[in-house]
Formats: C-alpha cells, sequence, structure tokens
C-alpha cells in the first residue's frame, strides 16, 4: 500500500476486517503514524461510521464539523488549488467545490443564509451535498496522495454509501486509497462499500497474520 500512495496510483479499497477489540483502529493508527515517521507525502483523513446515532451521511458531517470548528476548511483547500499547476481535473473540481461549498458549511452547522444550499430542495441538497464531498477529497487527492480511512462500515448508512461509490467511481485517476475497516456480520460474510467492479479492492482480516506482517503490507 505504501508504494501506491508515495507513487501517485489511485489505489481503491482496503479492507480491514477483525472482530470487536481485534485492533483494527490501533492498526489504523499505527499505520498512519509510520507513513508520517517515514516522510510520506501522503494525507491521511479520519472519518467513522457511528453505530448509536445512525444519521445520514454521520460519517462525513462529523468530519466536517470537526474541520469548520477551527476554520472554513473550503477557503484554504480552494487557495492551495489555485496555486496548484494547471490541469482539467482541478479546474473542473476548483469550480464544483466552490459552486457546492455551502453543503458542507450546512453540514457543520454553519449559517448559510443567501447561498446555494438555501435555494435548493431537499433533493437538491441531497445531490448537491454527494458532489461537494466528492470534490472535497477529489481536491484533497490532486494536491497530494491522499488516503481516506472510513471505520466501522458495518455501521453505515446508506447515504454515505452511495459517497464512497460516487467518490471512488470519480477519482479512479488520481491518487486516493480508501482504507476501510469493518467488523463481521453475525453471519461471519464481510460488509463491502458498493463499487464498481473495475475498483481494485483487497482484504485484510486480522487474526490471520501477526501485526508485523500487516504493517509490512
Amino acid at each position: 500500500m505504501a508504494g501506491i500512495i508515495n507513487d501517485g496510483r489511485f489505489g481503491g479499497v482496503y479492507y480491514l476486517y477483525g472482530d470487536a477489540g481485534s485492533g483494527k483502529s490501533r492498526l489504523l493508527h499505527e499505520m498512519w503514524v509510520q507513513f508520517e515517521k517515514e516522510g510520506s507525502l501522503a494525507g491521511f483523513h479520519f472519518t467513522h461510521a457511528d453505530g448509536i446515532l445512525r444519521r445520514s451521511m454521520n460519517p462525513f458531517t462529523d468530519f466536517f464539523s470537526n474541520l469548520y470548528s477551527e476554520a472554513d476548511p473550503v477557503e484554504k483547500l480552494l487557495a492551495d488549488l489555485s496555486a496548484a499547476p494547471d490541469s482539467p481535473a482541478k479546474a473542473a473540481t476548483a469550480h464544483e467545490l466552490s459552486r457546492t461549498r455551502s453543503m458542507l458549511a450546512a453540514m457543520a452547522g454553519v449559517d448559510v443564509s443567501g447561498t446555494l444550499y438555501e435555494e435548493l430542495d431537499a433533493r437538491g441538497r441531497f445531490d448537491n451535498t454527494l458532489i461537494a464531498i466528492t470534490e472535497f477529497f477529489k481536491a484533497q487527492a490532486i494536491l497530494r496522495p491522499t488516503v481516506l480511512v472510513l471505520e466501522d462500515i458495518h455501521w453505515i448508512d446508506s447515504d454515505s454509501l452511495a459517497i464512497m461509490e460516487q467518490l471512488l467511481r470519480g477519482a479512479e485517476h488520481l491518487p486516493l486509497i480508501a482504507l476501510v475497516s469493518s467488523r463481521y456480520n453475525d453471519d461471519g460474510s464481510s460488509p463491502t462499500l458498493r463499487l464498481d467492479s473495475a475498483i481494485p479492492t483487497r482484504e485484510l482480516k486480522l487474526g490471520g497474520l501477526p501485526a508485523e506482517a500487516l504493517m509490512a503490507i
């Protein structure tokens, strides 16, 4: 995985499966720490499906709420995109992110008076929120190799599944990897995202390999 990220290639989805308490979250954290120690240029973004408050898009609502608690993350992202080398992907993403930025602000509870968000009906807000989230992470991947961590997809809601499907379908030309963790279903099967068949996937199962071997992957 490290080679894919550092080479700037699209990596698809890595699934990390294990029972409750098997150390999935710890391993994900250690991966991030190891990348930082090795001087990787990859940016990690952590999201988490909530098993108690199963709201629509809850992994991303929490993610953007945390980002907006400090400053407007889209403002800086657009400025960084503006300074990046020109490309068709950059231009399209910057345009759509600028157009839909009020969707992300609304998710975070920020005042969106007088914006596109206020002009749209419920369906329009939903569709444009999917676009905004997708373009936000595509923008990150245009600027630097990006790892989107999504924990506990055994609790994920259907709208968040739609977000991941749209994001991964639209990022196949970008250096992005989704690192996804989950417990097993009650019947022993493994939860998955809804993906196009062309999206590469890999599985890592805790318990089958020692932690050192998993880190080496």
